[in-house]
């Protein structure tokens, strides 16, 4: 009797684990057709702009997760830790889309997928399979708070890190390409930096992981400034035209370093001419509250061709406050659209999120009403065509380009 419950208790457990497996490979089978295989990823010839399907693309995709139920959802949006681990890469690493050509090393290459399939989120990574890949998944999913963050910046030296983007296929001065697909995007990202060690750690481990998901061809411009006080706009300046003396690139994205994106499917690519976007405008100290339509702070993307027309960032705005509200007046002054993903697809609100580093705040500008009251007067000698420094160097890191310069608080530039 013992011997046949045994046997019978033996084959149920038998039974009940080719359940299991057959629903896990069944169901991670469908969700990679029919959930990554969007009608937009096919193998045919591709020649739309990037720019004019991108955002399109996206909200087909967030549309069907919402309706295969797998939305992060929650009042704080879901997405991956510092840990870089890309889940189920390989499964998409022979995709091929848009225009193929066959490369130096005689594989066959296509443009990158609208929508990357290494995006890293709490819907696509339990769609991959919770219980049949929990040690995979468990490393990523989820938003990871600012305290673990810190935490693994502290852990992992600089050397593994810069091993590991290196293997990647990071370049020199935080140069990346996809190896397995053409971008349809080359970006160039500038953050002006002063005396933000460690937030620049956190920035880097972060985004550069973040940014190769989205399978971005980009180069991290860290621009820093030697002297006091303080000057955001300048520093921006002073990157765009020197990352345009190294290359060229399609878009900037201004950046500042205590802003980290949350969630993958915040796209970094770029923008249509005449519409710059507007990116940080939900951000966590504000629960998430949108911020007025006139804030073109934190992060924001614009066209070569709009910031040369617009002449940049005014140059006078030296400690805290008031230049990006100087930039947006110049955009409206030109006929400029700022645009936000959320103008179009309101449900795309939870994907836009921002989580800000805790830092001291910087002085503010005394004149900076003063100054920005007349901002029509100067919009012509104020910004690229005047700006003025001294370059100390322009240094290729292992994870970075780091531009040095010397800028002075002279009559001309203090107002």
């Amino acid at each position: 009797m013992t011997i046949r419950c045994t046997s019978m208790i033996v084959r149920g457990v038998h039974v009940n684990f080719l359940i299991s497996a057959m629903f896990c490979v069944s169901f991670f089978s469908f969700m990679v057709t029919h959930f990554f295989g969007l009608p937009h990823i096919s193998q045919h010839r591709i020649v739309l702009k990037s720019e004019n399907i991108v955002l399109p693309a996206i909200q087909q995709h967030y549309r069907l997760s919402q309706k295969l139920g797998i939305s992060s959802g929650g009042k704080k949006s879901s997405t991956h830790g510092i840990r870089d681990y890309i889940p189920i890469a390989s499964i998409f690493a022979k995709i091929i889309v848009g225009s193929t050509t066959i490369d130096s090393k005689n594989k066959i290459k296509g443009l990158c997928p609208f929508v990357s399939p290494l995006l890293v989120w709490a819907g696509n990574a339990w769609a991959a399979g919770w219980w049949c890949y929990p040690l995979l998944i468990r490393s990523n999913l989820g938003w990871t708070n600012m305290s673990m963050i810190a935490s693994d910046s502290r852990k992992e030296n600089e050397y593994a890190f810069t091993s590991r983007m290196s293997t990647m296929g990071l370049k020199p001065g935080g140069n990346y390409k996809p190896e397995n697909c053409y971008s349809r995007n080359k970006v160039a990202l500038i953050v002006p930096y002063r005396r933000r060690e460690f937030h620049l750690k956190i920035f880097l481990r972060y985004m550069h992981p973040f940014l190769q998901r989205q399978q971005l061809q980009y180069v991290i411009f860290i621009v820093e400034q030697t002297s006091s006080p303080f000057n955001r706009g300048m520093l921006m300046n002073i990157g765009y035209q020197e990352a345009l003396k190294l290359g060229s690139f399609q878009c900037f994205i201004f950046h500042d370093v205590d802003l980290l994106p949350e969630d993958d499917r915040n796209p970094y690519t770029c923008p249509k001419n005449e519409r710059p976007r507007q990116m940080a405008y939900s951000i966590d100290i504000y629960d998430y509250r949108q911020t007025p339509k006139q804030h073109l702070g934190g992060v924001s993307a614009f066209t070569v061709n709009d910031f040369q027309l617009i002449n940049g960032f005014s140059n006078l705005f030296w400690g805290w406050g008031s230049e990006d509200d100087d930039l947006f007046r110049r955009v409206l002054h030109h006929n400029l659209t700022v645009i936000r993903i959320t103008d179009d697809e309101p449900s795309f609100g939870n994907i836009v999120r921002y989580r800000m580093i805790d830092h001291r705040k910087e002085k503010s500008n005394p004149d900076r009403d003063l100054l920005l009251d007349g901002w029509k007067y100067r919009l012509i000698n104020d910004g690229l065509s005047n700006l003025s420094y001294i370059k100390l160097h322009v240094q290729l890191t292992p994870l970075f380009t780091h531009v040095l310069a010397d800028i002075q608080q002279t009559p001309l530039t203090s107002g």
